[in-house]
């Protein structure tokens, strides 16, 4: 290799070099946030039957239980906690035009919450509900706790119908209220 080859690329080298320590510089120091449409489809609002309870796992909305328990300020340890690392679950009701989202987490120990058709049964008959499979919390399909040891309502999701479609906001929960 001549001198000039060899100076050619130590210059080249020279530049390379400076211009990755620029693109790294400029990465450290210049804030880029990676923004996601706060907005997840859940569900085709036709398709919801009125009145009744759909459970759907979301991925996309995996840590709002955390959030609200956070916000509600706790719920009390224990129980067989359901693992909502890969997959949250959720109820979507349909009242007419509206639709209402549940987290699918008992608010007081996050257990599963399970639908339970009405029954009839020799001591009387029982409406649909929803119940946590752990220890028996029960909530009418508004997400008022009416039974058992929470003291709290279901933990709301943020919806927005449009176009016949139900989005769920990731970013935002209600958290549930206490009930007695």
């Amino acid at each position: 290799m001549t001198r000039r080859a060899a100076r050619v690329f130590l210059g080249l080298g020279a530049l390379l070099g400076t211009g990755a320590l620029i693109a790294a510089a400029f990465a450290v120091l210049v804030p880029y946030e990676v923004t996601r449409d706060p907005l997840v489809l859940i569900a085709n609002a036709a398709a919801l039957p009125q009145g009744v309870p759909v459970r759907f796992l979301s991925s996309d909305l995996v840590g709002l239980d955390v959030r609200a328990e956070r916000l509600r300020g706790g719920g009390w340890a224990g129980g067989n906690r359901l693992n909502t690392t890969k997959a949250l679950p959720i109820f979507l009701v349909r009242d007419g035009d509206d639709v209402r989202g549940f987290l699918g987490v008992d608010p007081r120990n996050r257990c599963e919450i399970a639908l339970y058709p009405a029954r009839t049964l020799p001591w009387g008959s029982f409406p649909a509900m929803l119940e946590d499979v752990c220890h028996g919390s029960i909530y009418n399909f508004s997400g008022e706790q009416i039974g058992g040891p929470s003291p709290w309502s279901l933990d709301e999701l943020v919806l927005q119908v449009s176009g016949g479609r139900v989005y769920a906001r990731i970013d935002t929960v209600i958290p549930g209220h206490m009930t007695r």
